[in-house]
C-alpha cells in the first residue's frame, strides 16, 4: 500500500475522531464529502477504521468540485476532505462561506507532457 495513501488515511482518522470525540452526538452519521478517486478511496479505507472505534461516517461524492464546500456550509455534509488551503481560501473569500480548516490534505501529482510542433 502507498505510504502517502496510509499516512493520509491515518491522519483523516485521527481528525475525525478527534472532531467527533469532542462533541455530544456519538450516535451521529457524520456525513464526508470527497471527489471520486484517490480522495474516495482514502475514505473507503478510513471508514471501517472509524467504525471500529464507534465512529459511522457515510462518504459522498461529488464531481463538481464548487458542490463539497456548498454542501457542508448548507448543512447538508458535516465535512469534507477534497482540497487544498488556497482552494478552501478562496470559496469562503468568493462566496462567504463560514467554513474552516481543520486538518489538511494531500495534493496529487499532476504529470503533463510539453507538446512539440
Amino acid at each position: 500500500m502507498n505510504r502517502r495513501f496510509f499516512t493520509t488515511a491515518l491522519a483523516f482518522a485521527v481528525i475525525v475522531g478527534s472532531i467527533v470525540l469532542s462533541s455530544a452526538a456519538f450516535a451521529k452519521v457524520y456525513r464526508v464529502g470527497v471527489t471520486p478517486g484517490t480522495h474516495e478511496r482514502v475514505m473507503d479505507f478510513v471508514k471501517p477504521l472509524l467504525a471500529q472505534a464507534g465512529i459511522e461516517i457515510q462518504v459522498v461524492s461529488f464531481s463538481n468540485y464548487g458542490m463539497p464546500n456548498q454542501a457542508v456550509s448548507d448543512g447538508e455534509l458535516d465535512m469534507n476532505a477534497f482540497q487544498h488551503r488556497p482552494f478552501l481560501d478562496n470559496q469562503v473569500w468568493d462566496y462567504g462561506y463560514d467554513l474552516a480548516a481543520v486538518g489538511t490534505n494531500f495534493i496529487e501529482p499532476m504529470g503533463f507532457r510539453f507538446l512539440t510542433w
